[in-house]
């Protein structure tokens, strides 16, 4: 004991006041390096939990088709987590009106119907007019589950 008293008495003020800075930045660092590592822990896991959106653009699914003289285009498939929307542009580009409220949406993975999705209109499309159409299903619709499409006469099963 009487060593440290004799150690310590030997330490001047201005020892004393940088041993105490040198403290002080040293848990600042401590403090700066816990403080950065939570905060990305947090971003990291709000990437995490929000899911990515994929874009199925196979050539199959995406490219121009038609349906009773209707012409389905602008097509877009998107999942995101467990859920996927289909939307696109149905136009008349005839000359006359075309009485087809709803069709189905045959989304398959070669021969395979993996989803049949609604599409709705509501009323007959007049000659020259387009309506974009939105629909929706509980499961991913990915290149690796959906590789192409064809719009049906819809039946409600």
């Amino acid at each position: 004991m009487e060593g440290l008293k004799k150690f310590f008495g030997q330490i001047t003020k201005k020892q004393w006041l940088i041993i105490l800075a040198v403290i002080v930045v040293i848990l600042a660092v401590i403090v700066a390096v816990v403080v950065l590592n939570n905060n990305n822990d947090t971003k990291d896991n709000a990437k995490a939990e929000e899911e990515e959106v994929i874009i199925n653009d196979s050539g199959d699914i995406i490219k121009e088709g038609t349906y009773e003289g209707l012409t389905i285009n602008n097509i877009i498939l998107q999942s995101q987590g467990d859920f996927s929307t289909f939307t696109a542009t149905v136009a008349n580009n005839t000359d006359a009106e075309i009485n087809v409220e709803d069709f189905d949406i045959v989304l398959k993975n070669g021969d395979t119907v993996v989803a049949t999705l609604y599409g709705y209109l509501g009323e007959p499309l007049a000659a020259g007019e387009s309506r974009d159409i939105n629909a929706s299903i509980g499961m991913a619709l990915t290149k690796d589950t959906v590789n192409n499409v064809e719009y049906t006469a819809h039946t409600t099963e």
